[in-house]
């Protein structure tokens, strides 16, 4: 024979005498309901946010590769690329998979000059276990961007419109949510996110100088490695030439300017360097200091700090 206490919710002990053959039994038993009520209470955690698919990437400076599957073939290393209005593939992987390209046409991109764009039909690229259809990849020659030779394409604007997408660069990770079940994170802050023609759109507010001030909207470009671009840090307390583009198109001559601060939602960067150019964005030298969160289908952006938040924003190489 044992004695045992329960506290009752009440706060009453209560002392119940148990036979000596049925110690271990109860003792089954109440580990069984401890279990039982741990799982049950740990399981609404885990079906908040059920992951379609995540996918373990490497890094090439600040930017973040992901390794895909085209057409069930692969793998392939793609960057992940909020600015491409299109997912992209090398004409390496249209060799490789033997697809019938149809006639280029032409666009622009980040840096000078018209890109030639071919096309190939419906292809399924797939990120971890999550395959999607994209109706009409372009295929672009990359092997002039400055990222690793074994980079064969772009992970476009198609994933960022079907999918909510989480970027955690410290990881590095993507992961895939379903957009009707997404719950942000207790620390993310929410900004507006506009999308105009597969085209991604945030507010910044660019403390120039000490004697201007303007709010532009920037496209939110995690392929490129800059901080804010824009035509005002021409107008900046320090400017010099720096080479710019370093993207699609040919690379070219800018100014740099060094600006006062930069402000998005309640975050603030003061003695910014950016490069003016006539497209606005701001890219991976900001992002890479938050997990950020895509969620285009509700036009909301997440961005939750990491210990990046505080660090000094480089001056440009010259």
């Amino acid at each position: 024979m044992f004695e045992t206490i329960f506290e009752l919710p009440s706060k009453i002990s209560v002392a119940i005498t148990i036979p000596g053959d049925y110690r271990g039994l109860l003792f089954l038993r109440l580990a069984g309901y401890a279990m039982a009520s741990l799982v049950f209470c740990t399981l609404p955690l885990l079906a908040q946010n059920p992951p379609l698919a995540q996918v373990t990437g490497k890094h090439d400076g600040k930017l973040i590769l992901v390794p895909v599957r085209v057409n069930n073939k692969g793998p392939f290393w793609f960057c992940v690329d909020s600015g491409a209005s299109h997912t992209v593939m090398d004409p390496f992987i249209v060799a490789r998979l033997k697809l019938k390209q149809t006639a280029a046409a032409a666009t622009t991109g980040t840096g000078k000059g018209k890109v030639h764009v071919g096309h190939v039909g419906p292809v399924s690229i797939q990120l971890g276990s999550q395959p999607l259809t994209i109706e009409d990849p372009w295929i672009i020659d990359l092997s002039g961007v400055p990222i690793p030779k074994w980079v064969h394409g772009l992970i476009g604007a198609e994933f960022f419109e079907r999918f909510v997408l989480e970027l955690e660069p410290n990881r590095p990770l993507l992961t895939l949510y379903d957009q009707q079940k997404y719950r942000p994170a207790k620390n993310a802050v929410s900004l507006p996110l506009l999308n105009e023609d597969h085209k991604f759109f945030v507010q910044a507010t660019i403390e120039v100088n000490t004697n201007k001030i303007v709010e532009h909207k920037l496209r939110i470009d995690t392929g490129s490695s800059d901080s804010v671009a824009d035509e005002v840090t021409r107008e900046g307390r320090q400017v010099r030439e720096t080479v710019a583009g370093r993207g699609l198109g040919d690379d070219f001559k800018a100014l740099s300017g060094l600006l006062q601060a930069l402000n998005l939602g309640p975050f603030r960067w003061t003695n910014v360097w950016g490069p003016a150019i006539p497209q606005p964005l701001i890219g991976m030298e900001i992002f890479r200091r938050f997990t950020t969160t895509f969620d285009v289908p509700h036009r909301l952006l997440y961005l939750a700090p990491n210990e990046h938040l505080t660090e000094k924003i480089p001056a440009p190489a010259q």
